[in-house]
């Protein structure tokens, strides 16, 4: 397979006309990858004004286009008073190039960042993973994830949890599975995809598919992390041993 390289691009720095250039760019491969809907809703996921920071990130082989990922962060306060900062990010990626831990290295960058210059302020990074793949590859990098292999997610963190579903404006379809919420994005996968993620034995594929049997339908699995120095020395670990290992497990 053809080397992977990526470029950095300062969403901020960006003016309309400009916007309007990488949405057209982008739009044709977030198609084939999340589907028409998730073309359209494109713009509201990469432009979040309400952010204090925006990068997007593309991915190259041979010049050409094979994924993106967008990284926001987001500065607020708890309902107690307490200054945070919280991580999001949206990402694609053509399937024979989702097997190389290429998402958290941009996520990884931009939560060292945050810590070093606020490094008493507590930074987590919230997601709604719409496929087993990339849940797995959060659990792979991380020490803390909820939900997770570890115990029960923490009293104080579940509270943050829910004031950020509110904060987002996430919407729950079910309120008897309070994880699994509507994102409208579908990994456009062939039955042979999805009959290998059924029969995936990794703990992490099953726990994504226990909690959320539903992604196929646009539903996505809440998740948290802490990003605190542990989690993020453990992430740099898993990263650094993906690349000694070359590995390239998945689909």
């Amino acid at each position: 397979m053809s080397e992977i390289r990526w470029r950095t691009l300062d969403l901020d720095a960006m003016d309309e006309e400009k916007r309007q250039e990488w949405l057209q760019t982008l739009a044709p491969l977030q198609a084939a990858i999340f589907g028409e809907t998730a073309r359209v809703q494109l713009a509201s996921y990469l432009f979040r004004d309400q952010a204090s920071r925006n990068r997007l990130r593309l991915f190259y082989a041979d010049r050409t286009l094979v994924g993106y990922q967008g990284v926001h962060l987001f500065e607020t306060r708890s309902r107690q008073g307490e200054a945070i900062a919280v991580l999001r990010a949206e990402a694609g990626l053509l399937r024979p190039y989702r097997r190389h831990h290429l998402t958290p290295r941009l996520l990884w960058a931009e939560a060292v960042r945050y810590k070093l210059r606020h490094p008493g302020r507590r930074l987590l990074y919230l997601s709604v993973y719409v496929h087993p793949s990339s849940y797995r590859l959060a659990w792979d990098c991380s020490r803390a994830i909820y939900p997770g292999p570890g115990p029960a997610i923490p009293s104080d963190l579940a509270e943050l949890r829910e004031q950020l579903v509110d904060y987002f404006a996430l919407v729950r379809p079910d309120v008897a599975r309070p994880l699994v919420l509507d994102s409208g994005w579908v990994v456009q996968d062939s039955q042979a995809d999805r009959d290998f993620w059924a029969a995936c034995p990794h703990p992490a594929v099953r726990r994504f598919l226990a909690l959320n049997p539903d992604y196929a339908r646009g539903l996505g699995l809440l998740t948290l992390i802490p990003l605190h120095w542990r989690n993020l020395a453990w992430g740099l670990w898993a990263l650094l041993a993906n690349r000694w290992r070359g590995d390239a497990s998945g689909r």
